[in-house]
Order: structure tokens, then C-alpha cells, then sequence
């Protein structure tokens, strides 16, 4: 019974909706943590300046001038459902996993690189078990159920501009990128006989640079610093629908079956996507070695006021073998913490997570093979035991 009232208090959090009364609301289309995956995962870590191309649309704008030769590529994104992923043990999987994690391509012109890519921001869809049906002439249930639908999946187009400026300094070169966003959240609810499904769009921004110090024996140093403005979608919607249920208790004087018609409910649907901040180090001091780390400061409580601002890190050590073979081993620690949610439920840590991570690149003259893997479940909270793998595959023409 106390799962069954919390899962209530949640959908009514998610749906504030009276659809008799025609009341306009707030509905939120970002409802799980877990939806925001690791986009920059990838055969060496969680880099925004050394990264798959099919990743580039999370990617610093002036890390173009890191790919050297024409690229494109894709990569797909697997990872296991979480059976809890929020109160009244409310789960989390991805959907549409057929579809692409993220596409990208570069044309290096000489000091100007141009990019295009696509990428999933956000993809999440609840877990929930059915719900029975109650009505007035059947309190105790009418032996009927519903399972809530919620899912969401937030797409970015993006065109990115990068300019390289060679000998900035002795040995270095500083590079400037900007990336426009268009996003498209597309929204699936469905709430009992009340449902939409709407695609919401929103414009984004990014602003990068990037500095790198040359040595001897092809060892460097590179730093990498952008702004990403997140993506504030809104439209107002209606809910609507109808239904047909069959009372428990049939009567002559009531029909077995009764048609409900849901008049419209209007809403307005809004997900917002936070800004953030990251630096990005990439070292190669040692021969065949590197050390990638990334720090972010992301602005939570532009989305809410009940959330805490979000600092989250990653580095990773990556080991050339040969020319043609790579590997990495790292980590990535996030968080995010919901005050309203912590002092109502006691859950001050449970979207807490440490991921670690292990990755393999091949490469040749035209084909790259990226495969990565990331785990939480050994260090994490319950509501982030994520294990997640990818596999990238891009082309390189014209030197």
C-alpha cells in the first residue's frame, strides 16, 4: 500500500492534471536522472577534446582542429535497465536502441573546420508497474489495470566552427570554436486514458577554446575550456482521450461496459536542459602515453530552484600499444541532489554514482573501431547502478 501511494504522489508530481476542470498546468518532460547518459563516452575516456567524432556534438567546438583528416562516423549506445531508479520503485531503461547514439562529421579546411553532427542528449522511459483502475461505482477496482508511459528522448543537431591560429606562441597554437543547437525534445505521457505525444524544439549554444603547447618527441600539452548555454524547451499542449473499462459488479441497471470521453486538458510542457562549464587537460609527456582528465560545473539550479549545483569529474589513462591499438582505463564521478526530494525521502546520495570506465580503439588508414565500456555498479548508489557499453565506427579520407 505505501508503494502504491508514493507511486501516486510521483505521477501527480509528473502530471498535474485535472482534466474535468480543464486546469492548465506544469508538466516537466524530463523526469529521471538516469536519462542523461555518459555522451562522451568513448574508447578513451570521457574527453571533450580527444573523442569519437560521433560524439562531437557534446564536444568542445575548438577541438575540431584534433581531427586532421575528412571523418565521419556513428556509434550505438547499449545499457542494462535499472529495476529502481526513483521512489516507489519506479525503474529506467533506454528506448529506441536501435537508433544511433550519435553522428558526426569534420572537413579540416586548412585553419577552419567545419563539423555537423547529431547526438541523444537525453533518452529515458519509466519502469511501473500497473496500476489497478478505481472508479466511484467501483471503489474497490473494477479488476481492470494501466501501466503510465512516460518517455522521453532529447536530440541535438549542431554545426560547429573552429578557427587555428598556428604559432600563437613559440611551439603553440590556440584555436576558437562556437557550436549552434537545435534540440528537438520529442515527449511520449500517457496517464491513464490521458495522453500526448509532441515534439518540442529549442535553439543551444557552445563557446570554446583551445591551447596547446608543443615539445620535443611529439609529447604536448593540451587544455581545453567551453561553455555550453543547455537548452530550454516549453510548449503548451492538450491531453486527451477516451477509454473503455468493464465494471467489476454488473447490474441491470448499469451497463457492464461504460465509454469515458476525457475532455482537454491543457498544459504546458517544458524540460530544461542545464548549462555547464568544463575544462578539459590532455598530457602526453611519457612516449605512447596520455593522461586525459575533465572537470564540469553544471548549473542545476537553472532548471530548479530545488536543486544543488553539480560538480562532476573524469580522467582516464590511455596506453598506445601500437599505431594501430589503444586502450584506456578511468573513472567519472556525478551527482545530483534534489533538496525537496532528500528532505521528503531521505535520498541524499542515492544519485550519486562513480562510473569506471575501459576502453579499446583500432585504428587503420580508413576505419576506426571504437568500443567502450562503463560500469557504476561497484562503487554506486542503487538508483545509479548503471553498466553500459558503445561501439563507434568512423572513416577518415583525404589527408
Amino acid at each position: 500500500m505505501k508503494k502504491k501511494l508514493l507511486l501516486s504522489i510521483v505521477l501527480l508530481i509528473n502530471l498535474n492534471i485535472y482534466s474535468q476542470q480543464r486546469i492548465i498546468s506544469d508538466v516537466n518532460g524530463i523526469k529521471l536522472s538516469q536519462g542523461y547518459t555518459l555522451n562522451l563516452l568513448n574508447g578513451l575516456g570521457n574527453s571533450s577534446l580527444i573523442n569519437h567524432v560521433s560524439n562531437m556534438s557534446e564536444l568542445n567546438p575548438a577541438a575540431l582542429i584534433n581531427f586532421k583528416k575528412f571523418t565521419l562516423g556513428l556509434s550505438y549506445h547499449f545499457e542494462k535497465e535499472l529495476k529502481t531508479a526513483s521512489v516507489a520503485d519506479i525503474g529506467w531503461k533506454r528506448v529506441s536502441t536501435a537508433f544511433p547514439q550519435g553522428f558526426g562529421l569534420v572537413i579540416p579546411l586548412s585553419k577552419f573546420s567545419l563539423g555537423l553532427s547529431f547526438g541523444q542528449k537525453y533518452n529515458s522511459s519509466t519502469i511501473v508497474d500497473p496500476v489497478p483502475i478505481v472508479t466511484v461505482e467501483n471503489p474497490d477496482g473494477t479488476g481492470q489495470s494501466y501501466t503510465p508511459k512516460f518517455e522521453t528522448i532529447i536530440f541535438n543537431h549542431s554545426f560547429s566552427v573552429s578557427y587555428l591560429f598556428y604559432n600563437f606562441l613559440d611551439n603553440c597554437e590556440f584555436s576558437f570554436g562556437f557550436k549552434y543547437t537545435l534540440g528537438r525534445m520529442n515527449v511520449i505521457d500517457k496517464l491513464f486514458m490521458l495522453g500526448i505525444e509532441e515534439d518540442v524544439f529549442s535553439s543551444g549554444w557552445s563557446i570554446g577554446f583551445n591551447f596547446i603547447k608543443n615539445m620535443n618527441d611529439k609529447k604536448y600539452l593540451q587544455v581545453g575550456l567551453f561553455y555550453d548555454s543547455g537548452n530550454d524547451f516549453e510548449k503548451r499542449v492538450s491531453y486527451e482521450g477516451s477509454g473503455l473499462f468493464v465494471n467489476a459488479d454488473d447490474n441491470i441497471e448499469r451497463p457492464g461496459q461504460i465509454f469515458y470521453r476525457i475532455e482537454k486538458a491543457h498544459a504546458n510542457l517544458f524540460g530544461k536542459v542545464p548549462s555547464s562549464i568544463k575544462l578539459d587537460t590532455d598530457i602526453s609527456s611519457i612516449k605512447d602515453i596520455k593522461l586525459l582528465g575533465s572537470i564540469s560545473y553544471i548549473f542545476w539550479k537553472d532548471v530548479s530552484e530545488n536543486f544543488k549545483n553539480q560538480i562532476e569529474f573524469s580522467g582516464s589513462f590511455v596506453h598506445s600499444l601500437s599505431e594501430n591499438l589503444t586502450y584506456s582505463l578511468g573513472f567519472l564521478f556525478t551527482d545530483r541532489r534534489n533538496e525537496e526530494l532528500d528532505d521528503f525521502f531521505r535520498i541524499c546520495n542515492e544519485l550519486q554514482a562513480i562510473f569506471l570506465t575501459a576502453g579499446l580503439l583500432i585504428k587503420s588508414d580508413i576505419l576506426n573501431i571504437d568500443l567502450s565500456f562503463a560500469d557504476s555498479q561497484l562503487l554506486s548508489e542503487k538508483w545509479r547502478q548503471h553498466t553500459m557499453g558503445k561501439i563507434g565506427v568512423s572513416f577518415n579520407f583525404f589527408d
